[in-house]
C-alpha cells in the first residue's frame, strides 16, 4: 500500500461549518497555501442509536456542529482495525496512525445491504485531508445530508428524517445523495485522486 497523499483544505470563513484555528499553540496547516479552499464532499454511514448518529468503530456521536478529529485511544469492543501505534499529540490525521473523520469519494459503495440501524449519507471535509486508494480522513468534517434506501422500512425512513431535521440537514432518496451534498461542497478533483 502506497503512502497517503496530503493535502490542505481551507475555507472561507463565512462558511457555515467553519472551525476558527486555535487560540493558542501552532497548527502547521495554517502555515500552509491551501491546495482547495472549498469544502471536499466525501460519503459515509453512521450506526442510529434512538436519534443519535454514531461513528462505526469509534462509537463517536456526530452532531450538527462540525466535527475536528483527534487521536483517540482504542474503544473497548473495537476490532484491531483500529490502532496499531499508541496515541500520538500531533494534528489528526497522521500518516502513521488510523485517526481522522473518515468518507469515501463516492456513495456508490455505500449501497450494500443496510443492516439495521446503518444510515449512508454525506459530509464536508476540511483541514488537513489525507487521500488513500479507499477514500479520505479529514481533520474537519460536518454532516450535510442522511440518505433514505428504498429498502428501508417506513419507520426507519421516518427515524432517519427526524435525525436529518434535528440536524438540520436534508434526508434524501439515496439516488439523490450525491447531488444533496454537491450543495455544500465539491468532490475532490480527479487530479488529486490517487492514480
Amino acid at each position: 500500500m502506497s503512502r497517503p497523499r496530503i493535502y490542505a483544505i481551507r475555507v472561507q470563513p463565512e462558511f457555515d461549518g467553519f472551525i476558527p484555528p486555535p487560540a493558542s499553540g501552532l497548527d502547521a496547516d495554517l502555515f500552509n497555501a491551501p491546495d482547495l479552499i472549498q469544502p471536499v464532499v466525501g460519503f459515509r454511514k453512521w450506526l442510529l442509536v434512538g436519534d443519535e448518529l454514531l461513528s462505526p468503530l469509534a462509537r463517536t456521536s456526530w452532531g450538527a456542529a462540525p466535527m475536528r478529529a483527534r487521536c483517540m485511544p482504542r474503544p473497548s469492543g473495537v476490532g484491531r482495525n483500529w490502532h496499531k501505534v499508541p496515541p500520538h499529540a500531533g494534528p489528526a490525521p497522521d500518516p502513521d496512525c488510523a485517526c481522522g473523520l473518515y468518507a469515501l469519494f463516492a456513495p456508490h459503495r455505500l449501497w450494500g445491504p443496510q443492516g439495521p440501524g446503518l444510515v449512508p449519507g454525506a459530509v464536508v471535509l476540511w483541514g488537513r485531508i489525507e487521500v488513500h486508494d479507499g477514500g479520505m480522513r479529514a481533520k474537519c468534517a460536518r454532516i450535510v445530508a442522511l440518505a433514505l434506501p428504498s429498502l428501508y422500512s417506513p419507520s426507519g425512513k421516518a427515524a432517519v428524517r427526524r435525525v436529518a431535521e434535528r440536524l438540520g440537514v436534508e434526508a434524501v432518496p439515496a439516488r439523490q445523495l450525491q447531488a444533496a451534498a454537491q450543495r455544500h461542497g465539491r468532490p475532490l478533483p480527479a487530479a488529486l485522486l490517487p492514480a
